[in-house]
């Protein structure tokens, strides 16, 4: 999507769509290719979600508090 759009065209749509995601009680899976973007647009449009999975020579999971339990 960043290759077509601007990253806060991106982030307004992101954030509107995990929104009715959530308050339809579903869960989403989404991807971004790190290597391929701007970290501060990566860590941008990351912050939309709950968790960041990372694959390398470690794979490694990283979590947020869910939005379901605030």
């Amino acid at each position: 999507m960043l290759q077509y759009v601007d990253v806060n065209t991106a982030y307004e749509f992101l954030h509107a769509i995990t929104g009715q995601i959530h308050a339809a009680g579903a869960h989403s899976h989404f991807h971004i290719d790190p290597d391929a973007h701007d970290a501060e647009h990566v860590a941008s449009i990351t912050s939309l979600f709950d968790a960041k999975v990372s694959l390398g020579d470690e794979p490694s999971v990283r979590t947020r508090e869910l939005l379901a339990a605030e």
